[in-house]
């Protein structure tokens, strides 16, 4: 048998070539693309109350109560508010939630999702 796999063992068996008919490739490195991001928004409504929003929004997005009560009010005075930044498989999941949470209380309130550009942040 051969040392060197380059040698041929069998007079038939090209050089070069490893046995079995296989051929080794060179490994290349792949670097993993980040996921795409999205952001949930909090849109504001004139009839949801505040305090539901607080509360769906610690426990829904996990938000302690001084966060949640500054993303509300961020909603209330301006309109709209990030809430937090996911994968849009998650961030479609807490919309859901959202809108569950919020129907079966009677309240119109609404979130969305956004895509969030490349280097944007909250």
């Amino acid at each position: 048998m051969s040392q060197n796999n380059n040698t041929p063992d069998h007079p038939d068996e090209p050089r070069g070539k490893p046995k079995g008919g296989v051929t080794l490739l060179e490994k290349s490195e792949v670097k993993a693309k980040k996921p795409p991001r999205y952001a949930v928004i909090l849109i504001n409504d004139d009839y949801t109350p505040q305090m539901f929003v607080v509360i769906v929004l610690q426990q829904v997005f996990h938000k302690n109560r001084t966060e949640s009560e500054r993303i509300m009010y961020t909603a209330h005075t301006k309109g709209r508010a990030v809430i937090d930044i996911f994968t849009y498989d998650v961030a479609r999941t807490k919309v859901g939630q959202v809108r569950r949470l919020a129907e079966s209380e009677g309240h119109p309130l609404e979130c969305r999702i956004e895509a969030i550009e490349e280097g944007e942040s909250k």
